[in-house]
């Protein structure tokens, strides 16, 4: 009989095996992070590139809100999407897609002559970027070894992050030479080039291999079967057991769910990991960051700094915020844990929020606004940030996976664009407290949910993890279909 199945075959098995599953890993986690750098680039170049493209083409508030919100918008409508077709045709394929629509928005935004273009070019680039964030979140949870995949998945918000400071340099290096916020919008399309080269190159030669469990799930058992040994260091017979392992448990499975299969199960049976899994993805832009990193120059300005200044100093929280996510990722998400992480970011962001809004009231001076948004962003590096990447994936089940990613992601963008879309008509009104305020109340409702419908998944397989979501009765049922299975 063959050996249980579990959601890490192969993935973990002795040091050597490790070793070649982390080579793997790496490779695809470089690949794909130009996903990551897409988004980021694209929060931190619009900073600065706002104040050049709305005096070059005339645009008044209500464009200049429709430009910044389309990208978040577009990313959250296409997650969904991305999620059907990641199932359907592949995470590779799906990848790909978003490397061309990322070209072609780069383009249409690096030539716009008219708001219209300029804004279907942003929506085209948000889409590519959301259909990738779904296909790389699925892909690395079913690639990376288990007692790393907290590294692995975390670094999707590092490489925003690496973005967003390559953004906020591109706008130092090329302010004031001719065409420069076309050229800082249109260098996007440079890597998302390079990477759909790459993944157009064969396995053998790439080195970019499909998902092994996304290849079994739809009767591709050669290819499965091949990147197994690759994963396995060659190693034949922990990949025969490891294929038997899959295929015996694709007797119990209808393959992946259709939409209305997993909407259904996560009002249902698999309620309690769809909040926990789909919650902790909205929890990455509900807390308001991307509001913080689009509009940073603007509020600092806002305090009386100078332009120039108020653009370094940009710079130097996003290269904070950039350290302190490095941290946790190399030492604290697989030690420390998911939980205690998401706990104290959370924490750290409502006081930080809480000392902005207090020296904005009262007048205490610029550098109290400062100090809060720098403690600010130091607080989501921490937890809210990286977590999210790692959490969604873990909590959902192999057949939810990709739609549920995609979920998440969906409702996180749908906050960050929301957020983004309404401050340039608010803020006038409200002013910095107001919106310091708003960052205390988004933050403390975060925390709470945390401490509802969260649990932590540190150091569990991916099998382990459903056990917790689990209702008794659910795990009795399951037990003695296992029971009559066997008899």
């Amino acid at each position: 009989m063959a050996p249980a199945a579990t959601e890490t075959t192969p993935l973990q098995k002795d040091k050597t095996e490790r070793e070649a599953c982390c080579r793997v890993a790496m490779r695809v986690r470089i690949i794909t992070a130009i996903i990551s750098l897409a988004e980021g680039y694209d929060i931190g170049v619009v900073n600065g590139a706002v104040v050049l493209f709305t005096g070059d083409l005339g645009l008044v508030p209500w464009q200049v809100a429709c430009c910044l919100g389309a990208f978040p918008a577009s990313v959250a409508i296409a997650a969904p999407m991305a999620g059907k077709l990641s199932d359907s045709c592949g995470r590779k394929p799906t990848m790909m897609v978003a490397c061309i629509l990322l070209i072609i928005g780069g383009l249409l935004m690096a030539f716009a002559t008219r708001f219209e273009m300029l804004l279907l070019g942003r929506m085209v680039a948000g889409s590519g970027t959301g259909t990738g964030l779904t296909a790389v979140t699925a892909y690395m949870a079913e690639v990376a070894p288990a007692h790393e995949r907290g590294f692995y998945a975390s670094l999707e918000e590092l490489f925003v992050n690496v973005g967003n400071v390559c953004g906020y340099l591109i706008n130092f290096a090329l302010l004031g030479v001719p065409h420069d916020w076309r050229l800082m919008l249109g260098l996007g399309v440079v890597p998302a080039a390079i990477v759909l080269l790459v993944l157009l190159l064969p396995y053998r030669i790439s080195g970019i291999p499909e998902s092994p469990r996304y290849l079994q799930k739809v009767g591709r058992a050669e290819e499965a079967r091949e990147v197994l040994l690759e994963l396995t260091d060659g190693n034949q017979e922990e990949a025969d057991s490891a294929f038997a392992a899959w295929l015996e448990e694709a007797k119990t499975e209808d393959g992946m769910a259709t939409w209305g299969e997993t909407l259904k199960a996560f009002g249902g049976s698999h309620r309690k990991s769809a909040l926990a899994g789909v919650g902790c993805g909205v929890l990455n832009n509900f807390t308001g960051i991307q509001l913080m990193m689009v509009t940073t120059t603007s509020l600092l300005v806002n305090t009386g700094m100078e332009p120039r200044d108020a653009m370094w100093t940009t710079v130097w929280l996003g290269v904070a915020k950039m350290s302190v996510m490095l941290v946790v990722a190399l030492f604290l998400l697989d030690s420390w844990g998911r939980r205690p992480l998401l706990f104290s970011s959370l924490s750290i962001c409502a006081t930080a929020a809480g000392i902005g809004a207090s020296g904005a009231f009262y007048g205490w001076g610029a550098h109290w606004e400062v100090a809060g948004l720098g403690l600010f962003v130091v607080g989501y590096s921490l937890g809210v940030g990286p977590v999210p990447w790692v959490y969604m994936p873990e909590a959902l089940e192999n057949r939810f996976r990709s739609k549920g990613c995609s979920l998440g992601i969906c409702g996180s963008r749908v906050n960050g664009s929301t957020h983004i879309f309404l401050f340039p008509l608010l803020f006038p009104i409200i002013g910095s407290p107001g919106l310091f305020l708003f960052l205390v109340v988004v933050n403390l409702l975060g925390l709470a949910y945390v401490c509802c419908f969260i649990p932590e998944t540190k150091g569990k397989t991916l099998e382990e993890i459903q056990e917790i979501f689990q209702d008794p009765v659910d795990k009795q049922a399951l037990a003695d279909k296992q029971g009559d299975k066997i008899a």
